[in-house]
């Protein structure tokens, strides 16, 4: 077996963000949940790209779309809550 290669934390920051961006796609229509947890992920996405990372650029636009997803999910349903 050959060992695992180190990852940088650019490499790490980029895999994380990825998957808090997928988890907050799967329940974006959570709110306040989904929305802030692809937040985080597309913050963590977007240092793992700064650092290097291409799975950052990926982890960032999924991570950025599912947020945005949210709110606007949110914000349909805050709409019909106030009657306006």
């Amino acid at each position: 077996m050959r060992p695992e290669p180190d990852l940088t934390l650019a490499n790490r920051l980029g895999v994380t963000g990825f998957a808090f961006g997928l988890f907050g796609l799967a329940v974006c229509w959570w709110f306040p949940f989904g929305p802030l947890l692809a937040a985080v992920g597309a913050g963590l996405a977007g240092a793992g790209w700064l650092g290097g990372d291409r799975r950052g650029r990926l982890g960032t636009v999924l991570a950025a779309g599912a947020a945005g997803a949210g709110a606007l999910l949110a914000w349909e349903s805050w709409w019909r809550v106030l009657g306006t």
